[in-house]
C-alpha cells in the first residue's frame, strides 16, 4: 500500500522539468503540466471525499470472537460497532484501520448483512509479523485480561484497558445484486469467498425473521398473482403480426402440443436467431459495398449494380418477415419498422427508375445508408434483446415488500479447517430461522449446502464426526464432494417450471465469489443451461449470473498424454475412497464413503469429457 505511491516521484519529477529555467530560456518549455494536473486534481478530489465522507469512527465491539482449529490455523471474526452513516450492500467491503497497531488501511469484505446492528467480518491469521496476527493477538490480550466486556475501553479514555477504537472507510465495490428484481438466488461461494455471499444470504433471513409467516404467504401469493397477470397480459397483447392473423384464422382447440411439435418449434425458434445473425452481417456488407462502390472515380461494372440492386432487394425483404414474423406487434417500433419498409420500397423505385444502382448522389447515398442503417440496428438489437420479465414490475407494485422466494447458499471449498471454523454461524442461522417458522417453511425459503472437497481423508472424518449431531448435517447439508454446478442449475430450472402453476414467471439471481477459473466455469454451465432453455423456448424463467472473482489464475502444466493422467487421476480417487470405506465401521458409513468416491469420480470425468471417454469406462467398470 505504501510502495505504491511511490509514483507520485516519478510526477514530481516530470514536472519539475516545467520549472527548468534553461529549457526555459531555450524556448523547449515542458507542456507535462497539462496532461499531469487533471489527473492529480482528480485523484486528490477523489481521496479528499474519501476521507472526509466516508471515514467512520466507530469501536469493536466485544462479542469479537476467536477460532483456534486442531491444526493450529486461527480465525478472527471481528464485530465492529455500525455507524450510523454507513450503508452498504452484500458483496461490497470496506477499509479498517485500528490505530493501536498501525496507520495502514486493510480492505475486508462485509459478511453481515446491512440491516444489522454490527459489521462483522472474517479474518485469517497470517504470520506473526502480519496485521492479521497484530490483530488476533490484540482480542486474546482482552479476552484473557479479565472479563471481556470490561476489558474495553473508549479510544478517549486514558485507562490501561485495551483499546477498541477502529476507523472503517467505505463501502467499496459493486453489490452482488439488487433484490427486487429477483424472485429466486442461488448464491455461490468458493473458499474464503462465501463472506460477501454469506452477506447476501444474512440479509435474506434478516428480511424473512422481520416478517411473520403468515404475512410473508400471503405476500408471497400476492407476488405469484401479480406476476402471473403481467405475463399474461405480456403473453396476449404480444406476439407477432403474423402469430396475431394465425391465431384468428385457426381454432383454439384447447389440445396440447405434440411432441413433434414442440421439437419444430425449437429448432424453429433457434433458425429464427441463427437468421437474424446472417441478417445483421448482411446488411453491415451492404452497407459497407454501397458506399465503396458509389464513391470510386469511374463508372461501375453492370454485375456489380446487379449486385447491390439484388442484395439490397433480398435485404429489405427478409427486414419485411422479421418485422412481420418476430417483431413484438405491441411495440411502437413495428410502426416505425413499417414505415421503413415502405420508404425503403419508394426509395428504391426511384433507384430503379432513374437507373442510379452503383451511381448514388450525395443525397440518394444518405438515404440509403440511412434506411439501411436502421434496419441493421433492428436486427443486432432483436437479436440481442432480453425479453420481457414481470418480477421487477411485480415488486415495484408490492409496497415495500421485498423478498425473494428463495435462496440456495452453495459453498464450495478444500478446507476443513474453514468448514470447522464457519459451519456454527450458518448453523446458528438455519436454527433461528426454524425456531421462528418451523422446518418445513424453513427449507420452503432457505436450502444450505456445503461441499468440502479436502483430499485429507482423516480430516474429512474428523469433521464428519464433529458435526454429525448439528441440524444442517442431519438434513444432508454438507457433502464431501465436488458440487456439480450443471446439476445444481439444471435442477433449479426444473423447480421453476414445475411450479409454473403458481408462478409462471421468475428471475434468478446466480451471484459467485471465488476464483478466475471456477468462475469461468460456471459461466459456461449457465451458457449451457441458458442455451438448453433456449432451444426449447422457455423465455419466462430467467437466470442472470453475477461475478466477483478474487486472485489470479496459476499457470498450469501441459501434459503430454492427457488421457493417462485422466485415467491416473479417477484410479487414486477410486483408491482413496476405497481405503475410507475399509476404515468405516458400520456397513452404511461403507456405502456412503463409496457414494461419494463416485460422485467424485463423476464430476472429475465431467470436466474432461471431451477427451477422455473412451478411458473413462474403463474406469467405471474398475469402480
Amino acid at each position: 500500500y505504501v510502495l505504491h505511491h511511490i509514483v507520485f516521484i516519478t510526477y514530481a519529477v516530470t514536472i519539475a522539468h516545467t520549472i527548468d529555467h534553461v529549457q526555459r530560456g531555450k524556448g523547449g518549455r515542458s507542456q507535462t503540466f497539462k496532461w499531469f494536473t487533471a489527473s492529480l486534481l482528480l485523484y486528490a478530489t477523489d481521496r479528499a471525499a474519501m476521507y472526509f465522507n466516508q471515514r467512520y469512527h466507530t469501536k469493536i465491539m466485544p462479542e469479537s470472537s476467536l477460532i483456534t482449529s486442531t491444526d493450529g490455523k486461527k480465525m478472527v471474526v471481528l464485530e465492529v460497532k455500525k455507524p450510523d452513516l454507513l450503508y452498504f450492500q452484500p458483496g461490497q467491503y470496506v477499509y479498517l484501520k485500528i490505530p493501536s497497531i498501525d496507520e495502514i488501511w486493510h480492505p475486508f469484505s462485509v459478511a453481515s448483512s446491512p440491516t444489522s446492528e454490527n459489521i462483522l467480518f472474517y479474518i485469517e491469521v497470517f504470520g506473526e509479523k502480519s496485521w492479521t496476527y497484530k490483530l488476533y493477538q490484540k482480542l486474546l490480550n482482552a479476552i484473557t485480561s479479565g472479563e471481556k466486556d470490561d476489558a474495553w475501553k473508549d479510544h478517549h479514555d486514558n485507562s490501561t484497558q485495551v483499546d477498541n477504537s477502529i476507523q472503517v472507510m467505505g463501502p467499496y465495490g459493486t453489490s452482488l445484486g439488487d433484490v427486487k428484481s429477483y424472485s429466486h438466488g442461488t448464491v455461490i461461494g468458493a473458499g474464503t469467498g462465501i463472506v460477501p455471499v454469506l452477506s447476501l444470504f444474512q440479509s435474506h433471513i434478516d428480511r424473512l425473521l422481520s416478517y411473520e409467516p403468515d404475512r410473508f404467504i400471503k405476500e408471497q401469493e400476492k407476488f405469484h398473482g401479480i406476476v402471473s397477470r403481467l405475463h399474461e397480459e405480456k403473453k396476449a397483447k404480444g406476439g407477432s403480426i403474423c402469430n396475431a392473423l394465425v391465431s384468428k384464422c385457426k381454432e383454439d382447440t384447447g389440445e396440447k402440443p405434440t411432441m413433434d411439435q414442440l421439437t419444430r418449434g425449437a429448432y424453429l425458434h433457434v433458425y429464427t436467431y441463427i437468421l437474424m445473425f446472417i441478417g445483421t452481417i448482411m446488411g453491415v456488407a451492404l452497407l459497407g459495398i454501397s458506399i465503396s462502390w458509389n464513391l470510386l472515380t469511374f463508372e461501375p461494372y453492370d454485375p456489380m449494380k446487379r449486385i447491390l440492386s439484388i442484395s439490397s432487394l433480398v435485404f429489405q425483404s427478409s427486414f419485411l418477415v422479421l418485422s412481420t414474423t418476430v417483431q413484438d406487434r405491441g411495440s411502437m417500433w413495428i410502426y416505425l419498422d413499417l414505415i421503413v419498409i415502405v420508404l425503403s420500397g419508394l426509395a428504391d423505385w426511384n433507384f430503379f427508375a432513374s437507373s442510379l444502382w452503383g451511381r448514388f448522389g450525395s443525397v440518394d447515398l444518405l438515404i440509403f445508408v440511412i434506411l439501411t442503417g436502421y434496419m441493421v440496428l433492428r436486427y443486432w438489437t432483436t437479436m440481442l434483446k432480453l425479453k420481457y420479465n414481470p418480477v421487477k414490475s411485480a415488486h415495484k407494485r408490492r409496497n415495500g415488500f421485498e423478498l425473494m422466494d428463495k435462496v440456495h447458499l452453495v459453498w464450495t471449498t478444500r478446507s476443513t479447517t474453514l468448514v470447522s471454523q464457519m459451519y456454527p454461524d450458518l448453523e446458528k442461522a438455519w436454527n433461528t430461522l426454524v425456531d421462528r417458522f418451523g422446518e418445513a417453511f424453513a427449507r420452503q425459503v432457505c436450502e444450505i449446502s456445503i461441499y468440502c472437497t479436502s483430499n485429507d481423508d482423516e480430516a474429512c472424518e474428523d469433521l464428519d464426526y464433529e458435526l454429525e449431531e448439528s441440524s444442517l448435517y442431519k438434513m444432508g447439508a454438507l457433502k464431501f464432494q465436488r458440487p456439480n454446478f450443471a446439476k445444481i442449475f439444471e435442477h433449479h430450472t426444473e423447480k421453476r417450471m414445475i411450479e409454473e402453476i403458481s408462478l409462471s414467471a421468475s428471475r434468478t439471481l446466480i451471484a459467485f465469489c471465488g476464483s478466475p477459473s471456477l468462475a469461468s466455469f460456471i459461466k459456461e454451465v449457465k451458457i449451457m443451461n441458458d442455451l438448453a432453455m433456449f432451444i426449447a423456448g422457455v423465455d419466462n424463467h430467467v437466470m442472470d449470473l453475477v461475478i466477483e472473482s478474487y486472485g489470479g489464475t496459476k499457470p498450469k502444466e501441459v501434459k503430454k498424454n492427457a488421457t493417462e493422467e485422466g485415467k491416473q487421476e479417477n484410479t487414486e480417487k477410486i483408491s482413496s475412497f476405497r481405503k475410507e470405506a475399509t476404515r468405516m465401521d458400520s456397513g452404511s458409513k461403507q456405502e456412503r464413503a463409496l457414494s461419494r468416491g463416485k460422485l467424485l469420480v463423476s464430476s472429475s470425468r465431467l470436466s474432461s469429457a471431451l477427451f477422455k471417454a473412451t478411458k473413462n469406462k474403463k474406469d467405471e467398470q474398475i469402480l
